[in-house]
């Protein structure tokens, strides 16, 4: 029987397995197939995202019926969920339909932390694992970390990217370091995210210049160009108020 304190302990940790998976491929459903068949004697953890056409200008997730015919036509455990936005919007589908082994929801993407464990709740429901994805700084590391810890025993893993950047952790402060050891991240207990940027670091390694700059051009309104069907009362892009059509 497992002793109360080791899983307490476990239940703080968002655990990293070092399982082995394949990811991008198609471009159409029955290529998907033959590639999952032929990934079986490998036993993967999963095959990520193995459709990669979709149907009109839909996105390839959003094809829930050819990602169900892969599934059931293949022992090889199928993922995908790294570009999905919110439950209705995009994971229900996939789960209502069983039409994956597993998800893979990117926090950053997915709708934040309310949502992405609205979404993993769901996809327990549904009787489907859940992995996450993550390619980003180590803030939205800790928030996906600190998600994951409550997935409980429907957690497979999360993915991380960036790794390899020697000054990756160095981003942050007041974590264990290093961030990933052995597999596992320790999730704080802290306030918030239980970490802080360290701004010298952070600097020197800027994409472009400036660190929390003033954005005045968010102050002003914003010009609609997507609404179509005649006139309409709104500020054009000169900023004077109209009722007309622009950005035809």
């Amino acid at each position: 029987m497992t002793d109360k304190r080791e899983k307490a302990k476990l239940t703080r940790r968002a655990m990293l397995r070092g399982a082995t998976a394949a990811s991008m491929f198609g471009p159409i459903f029955q290529d998907s197939i033959r590639y999952a068949r032929a990934f079986e004697p490998y036993q993967l953890a999963w095959a990520e995202d193995i459709l990669q056409i979709g149907e009109g200008n839909h996105y390839p997730w959003q094809n829930w019926r050819a990602y169900k015919m892969i599934t059931e036509s293949s022992t090889t455990p199928i993922n995908t969920g790294e570009d999905i936005f919110g439950l209705e919007e995009g994971f229900q589908p996939l789960l209502d339909n069983r039409a994956m082994n597993a998800i893979h929801p990117d926090i950053e993407i997915s709708g934040g932390l309310l949502e992405t464990k609205k979404i993993a709740d769901y996809a327990v429901l549904a009787g489907i694992r859940v992995a996450m994805h993550h390619a980003g700084s180590p803030i939205g590391g800790f928030a996906g970390y600190h998600c994951a810890a409550t997935f409980g025993d429907n957690f497979l893993a999360m993915e991380n990217h960036a790794l390899d950047m020697p000054w990756w952790q160095d981003l942050v402060t007041g974590v264990p370091k290093p961030i990933i050891d052995k597999g596992y991240v320790t999730v704080p207990e802290k306030p918030g995210l239980g970490l802080e940027l360290n701004d010298e670091v952070v600097k020197e390694h800027l994409r472009r210049p400036g660190y929390f700059e003033p954005t005045p051009m968010f102050d002003d309104y914003i010009v609609s160009g997507f609404r179509t069907g005649g006139p309409w009362p709104h500020y054009d892009e000169t900023g004077k108020w109209c009722n007309c059509v622009t950005f035809e």
